[in-house]
């Protein structure tokens, strides 16, 4: 089981009746190249120290949204120029000094694990990924070359996902504490504080924030809230994208058990490589993970928990290992209802 799926909030999730055995199916996700119009591309025992220096570059850069790029995102804020990607990438490298500037792009960051493996360079190293956020310029998109060239370590403190626009800076004067990887360090942009988190230009279509609420209350009477501080799962994480936390009851079938929503179909098809509709949710390449639980060497559960993917929204349910009547009739409606 991954670091991730280690937190309590993710067993209040998965965990079984009595004694769980759980066989993993079809995972993962397959990213899909973004589009020629949009540039775009590491992670530990315990989380790494973080100083409480502050850093040296500060100055007011941003304002109002003035341009944006195709996908909504801003590309100037007042006169100051946003960039993304590889362009990002790119400014940076050419900077000498620790002068401040943007960068925009969708931000992953779920909160500090309780533990991690420890996997690159020295404990206190920026690129020690334990507990870091994953960012890209483009929705869905997995890990792409900006995500090591960036740190959020000194600003984030509880859960951050979707559209950003930051202020970094290089240089940072606290790049010694990488050690060995001070140069590397030395070369990250560092995220001084957030700017801007989203507008009408980048909420999800077509299905939206309020369709996919309603959706599942209709359905079974849950609540799905957005994944937060608050949240107690987020057991259907994908890159970039938006989470709902739904708290239902362990084994109980059907049941919508989190939901992802994504800033459009593609965004998704990019995070999740998924077919749409009911009847792909009944496949095996469907299936995310089956649960087996067992009282005195007696099987007495088996559930699978699948995708259920509709436009631009991706819903994990909870379903019989051989679905019924019910859990088909459940699905059928789910994807009727959050159709356009």
């Amino acid at each position: 089981m991954t670091a991730l799926a280690r937190r309590p909030q993710l067993r209040a999730l998965f965990r079984g009746a009595i004694l769980p055995v759980l066989v993993f199916g079809a995972s993962g996700c397959t990213p899909v190249p973004p589009s020629p119009s949009v540039a775009v591309a590491p992670t530990s025992l315990a989380t790494p120290v973080r100083s409480a220096a502050a850093p040296s570059p500060s100055q007011a850069i941003g304002g109002a949204v003035t341009a944006r790029y195709a996908d909504g995102l801003p590309s100037r804020m007042g006169e100051t120029q946003v960039f993304r990607g590889q362009a990002a990438i790119d400014h940076a490298a050419q900077q000498t000094d620790e002068t401040a500037f943007l960068v925009t792009g969708w931000v992953t960051y779920l909160g500090a694990p309780l533990s991690c493996p420890l996997t690159r360079g020295p404990f206190g190293s920026w690129t020690n990924g334990c507990g870091d956020a994953r960012f890209s310029d483009v929705a869905g998109l997995g890990d792409p070359p900006i995500t090591p060239a960036i740190t959020f370590r000194f600003v984030l403190g509880e859960p951050l996902l979707g559209p950003i626009v930051v202020v970094v800076h290089v240089h940072d004067p606290r790049a010694p504490e990488c050690e060995t990887e001070k140069a590397i360090c030395d070369r990250m942009m560092v995220v001084d504080r957030l700017v801007w988190r989203g507008d009408a230009a980048t909420e999800p279509v077509p299905v939206t924030r309020q369709s996919l609420t309603e959706t599942i209350v209709a359905a079974q009477g849950t609540v799905a809230e957005p994944y937060g501080p608050d949240s107690q799962n987020a057991g259907c994480a994908l890159p970039g994208l938006y989470l709902y936390a739904v708290m239902v009851p362990d084994d109980v079938t059907p049941k919508v058990v989190c939901a992802v929503m994504a800033p459009s179909k593609e965004a998704l098809s990019r995070a999740l490589d998924r077919p749409e509709g009911a009847a792909a949710a009944l496949r095996p390449k469907a299936v995310q993970m089956e649960s087996r639980s067992y009282l005195h060497n007696v099987l007495i559960a088996h559930v699978t928990i699948r995708w259920l993917v509709v436009e631009n929204v991706a819903l994990l349910i909870r379903t019989e290992a051989d679905p019924t009547k019910k859990d088909r009739a459940f699905l059928e409606q789910l994807a009727a209802a959050l159709s356009p």
